[in-house]
């Protein structure tokens, strides 16, 4: 199977294949069929449409377009994208999922510590290099969500690391956003590998979002 063969799988279960993939998961599928749709090259096209396969994987077992993204294979002497057949492939699909009231909310669902149980553990919440979710609707507290603490209750290195290199004290959203969603460098979510897997794979997958940029 081939990207085309995926990509019109896509286009033939839009839009409800946004209706079953995971909330957090459908607003980047439908900016990355944009992505792929508006290429430049087909080389850019390629990797849009690599990211989008990854996220296929999230959707329910036997869904026709997860079997074809896990279907597709490159083979040597493969031909590559047809960026206008591409283009007809995805021509007049609606790419604007039905945006959330907050957008927001799945981060704040995450389990999170209050500022005064960080500073009860001796640590200053306003660190930089913590994500401190400011306060927002019904809660009136800044929230640091729990994945950034270790057992002993203290912050883990390889995460300060890493929202460092986020920005995490200027865009604590962004950066909650890169631990808490899908990753397709990792196929995984990171805060989910914190332990698991070796630091310097959180580290280079963080460092190829700054390439990326």
């Amino acid at each position: 199977m081939t990207d085309h063969d995926f990509l019109a799988s896509v286009a033939r279960n839009w839009p409800a294949v946004l209706d079953e993939l995971p909330a957090e998961y459908a607003r980047r599928f439908a900016e990355l069929v944009s992505q792929v749709r508006s290429a430049r090259t087909s080389d850019e096209a390629a990797d849009v449409s690599w990211e989008l396969r990854m996220l296929a994987r999230k959707l329910p077992r036997g869904h026709e377009v997860r079997i074809a993204a896990s279907s597709t294979r490159y083979a040597a002497g493969a031909p590559v994208i047809d960026l206008a057949d591409v283009a007809a492939i995805l021509a007049g699909l609606d790419l604007l999922p039905e945006a959330d009231d907050d957008p927001d909310a799945w981060l704040l669902a995450a389990a999170s510590l209050s500022e005064q149980e960080v500073r009860d553990r001796g640590i200053a919440p306003e660190r930089t290099d913590l994500i401190r979710l400011p306060a927002e609707g019904n809660d009136p507290q800044p929230r640091l969500p729990a994945f950034q603490f270790g057992p002993d209750g203290q912050p883990v290195p390889v995460v300060l690391a890493i929202n460092q290199l986020l920005g995490a004290g200027a865009d604590p959203w962004g950066a909650a956003d890169w631990w808490l969603g899908e990753n397709a460098w990792l196929d995984a979510v990171p805060a989910d590998l914190i332990g698991h897997v070796a630091d310097t794979v959180l580290l280079q997958a963080a460092q190829a979002v700054l390439w990326e940029e």
